[in-house]
Formats: C-alpha cells, structure tokens, sequence
C-alpha cells in the first residue's frame, strides 16, 4: 500500500485534518479549492470528516486521481515542490484514519494587527482599514481563483461570526470525539486574543488533554487576555507550539505587520522560545525576497533559530513570482537549499500579468498612503522586478 500512495495525487491531510475557514466553509485543507459546498453552521465537524465525499476523496487519492480540489499543488508541482510534498514529510503515508488534527476558524476573526498581505476576513482590523481605502472591492486583490483552476469560487472579505448556538454545537461535537483528536491548531484573528479560544481550551477535560498538542499561529504581540496568560495552557496540554509571525525586522516589520512595535514582539519572541516549542514564521512575498539571509542573521543572533518559510499566493501582485527573469536566476541559486523549495516553486512560475507591477503600486500607494508611510523608500522593489 505505502509505495501506491507515492502517487502525484496522494495527500495525508483529507486522512489527517478537519478545516473550515473565516467562511465557514469546509475544505480539504487550507490551500485546497472548494468544490463540495459544506459549512459549519449546517455540518457539524466530525459529521463532515466522516462524509461519503471525504471518503471518495480519500479513495480517489489512493488510487491516484488528480483532483480539481487540489489545483493550487498541482501547479506548484509543475515547478518545484508543493505543500502536498510538505504534508506528506510532515505526517508520513496514511491510508487509514487514526488520530485527527483540528483547524477550524470558529472563535473568530478580531486582530490587533493588520499585516499588508493579509485577507481581510482573517483579521478585524484589515477590514477596517481596508473598508476606509476601498469599501469592499477586493477582485483586484483577492481572487481566490489561481491559475488553471475552473471552479470560480470566491469569498466574502466579511467574516460574520457563527453564533453562540451554532459555535456550541460544534464544541460538543468536538468535545464527543475528544478522543480521537491529537492536534488542536488554533489560528483567528489572533487566537491568544479571542475569548471563545480561551473558553474552548477551558472545556476540554484535562484526562484528554494531556494527550492533545496545541499548535498557535500567533503575533505574538499580547501573551495574555484578561486573567489568561500564554502559559497556563503547559500545565494542561501534553504539547504546545507557537508559531510567530514575522516577515523581517526593525522598521521594515513595523510595516509589514502594521502596526507592531517590533521591540515588544522580540521580547515575547525570546519569552515564547524559552518556555515552548516554536518557529519563527517568515511568509515570503516581493517585500522580502531580497532579505531572507539577513533576516536570518538577525534572529539568530537573538538566539532565535528556529526558522520556517511560508510563501505567499495570494495577492497575486504580492507574489515573487512577478520577479524579473534575471532576478529569477539569482535567487534561484541563492536560495538553492532544500529548505526554501516552496519558495522556489512560487518563483519560477510566470508573472502574474504585464500589468501586474501598475496594480501593485497602486495597491502599495493607497494602503501605505493611508498609514501616512512612505514604503518606496523602505522596500526596493523595482530593483528586482524590472
């Protein structure tokens, strides 16, 4: 059987994961498209993993069928590796269902931050200030549709948050297959600051509990709510990890993760790696490609050195994908090492449109306009895509 599931179709996650995002919607994973139309509020999370359509799925990987859902690794693949790949080093060849990952965006979307390249469903405070620049136009940004993918399906940019009766059903429904659940990632918004995550933690008995692994995506900015604190859950949970969001340093973080004050984050950061598990979250896009080595050498000499890459697709104008060719070589080869291949399968794909750089600037000019910002003479980007 193990050597059938090395197949181009193969994932461990629709045998692994059960996901949901800001929308509601169920999807294999978080970079999956969606073609079975499935939401929380009318399909309760286990009833969804345990569906006949997730079980063809599944059959339908085994055998090797590509499928439409799984378009965005498909094109990854055509020019490097993917997060499939990344999935399957991470959780191994199953074929059968064992103990179940949770990552569903039910306690809500309030953040304190609003980072240049994030959906604005993702975080409160983008939708604020993505409101006051442009209402609630996001095509120009925000398709969901990536290349060669049919389904044009796209999202509502305003979260609306599931309501108390529906967001208890769900936790029961979890709470009743507590046992076969060994990961809970939470992520929001920013999860360390929402009150259901915290009263989700508080019900889950402790005789489970000690046997499940939380796992944050987190700016870390604030380590406690009200009379929570980061560190109450280690007494609890048999394993915590936090991974850290941040894309550089000093003054170019405070405009990346607008408006973090980067003194205060490298405090928590040395805090969190001293008393848990972590990494240090870089999402690659055009505003950071040309420091990654540098931003590697700054974090590791505050002790911090363990480092994970993320790449980003989405904005499309952000992607390094609209790299010129020439630059395309140099950091293909400054970036050679196995642990930047995602980022490299985004690189060598063709630039978003001939126009893409015009959409970009518009895009940087308004927002950073708006933050009163100069970001031309803080980030060199016509150097390397021209």
């Amino acid at each position: 059987m193990m050597e059938k599931l090395l197949n181009k179709s193969y994932c461990p996650l629709p045998f692994k994961e059960i996901y949901a995002d800001h929308d509601g919607n169920y999807k294999l994973c978080c970079h999956a498209t969606i073609t079975k139309k499935a939401v929380v509020n009318e399909t309760l999370p286990f009833d969804w993993f345990f569906s006949d359509y997730l079980e063809d799925v599944r059959q339908k990987m085994i055998e090797g069928e590509i499928l439409s859902e799984c378009n965005k690794c498909t094109l990854m693949e055509k020019y490097g590796s993917s997060h499939r790949h990344t999935a399957i080093k991470s959780h191994g060849l199953k074929s059968d269902i064992e103990k179940v990952r949770l990552k569903l965006r039910i306690n809500g979307s309030a953040c304190n931050l609003a980072c240049y390249m994030c959906h604005p469903y993702n975080s409160s405070e983008r939708r604020k200030e993505f409101k006051a620049i442009w209402g609630k136009n996001i095509d120009d940004y925000f398709s969901t549709n990536y290349d060669n993918d049919p389904s044009k399906v796209k999202f509502s940019m305003w979260d609306v948050p599931i309501k108390r009766n529906n967001w208890n059903d769900i936790v029961n429904n979890i709470l009743d297959n507590i046992h076969l659940i060994d990961n809970i990632h939470m992520t929001g918004g920013e999860p360390l600051q929402l009150p259901r995550h915290w009263e989700l933690v508080d019900k889950i008995p402790s005789e489970f509990a000690k046997n499940i692994k939380l796992t944050y995506d987190s700016n870390i900015t604030k380590l406690n709510y009200k009379n929570h604190h980061i560190l109450d859950l280690k007494d609890k949970f048999g394993d915590i990890f936090i991974g850290c969001s941040a894309d550089h340093y000093g003054k170019k973080l405070e405009y990346m993760r607008y408006p973090i004050d980067h003194k205060v984050f490298e405090e928590n950061l040395k805090f969190v790696a001293k008393n848990f598990r972590y990494s240090l979250n870089i999402t690659v896009a055009l505003l950071n490609i040309n420091d990654l080595e540098e931003i590697v050498e700054y974090y590791n000499n505050l002790g911090i050195t363990n480092i994970y890459y993320g790449v980003l697709t989405v904005p499309r104008i952000l992607s390094i994908r609209n790299v010129s060719d020439k630059h395309k070589k140099i950091f293909n080869e400054k970036y050679s090492h196995s642990k930047y291949h995602l980022i490299l399968s985004e690189l060598n794909k063709p630039i978003y449109n001939k126009n893409w750089y015009d959409v970009f600037s518009d895009y940087m000019n308004k927002l950073y306009g708006h933050r009163n910002l100069d970001w031309e003479s803080t980030f060199d980007v016509k150097s390397y895509c021209s």
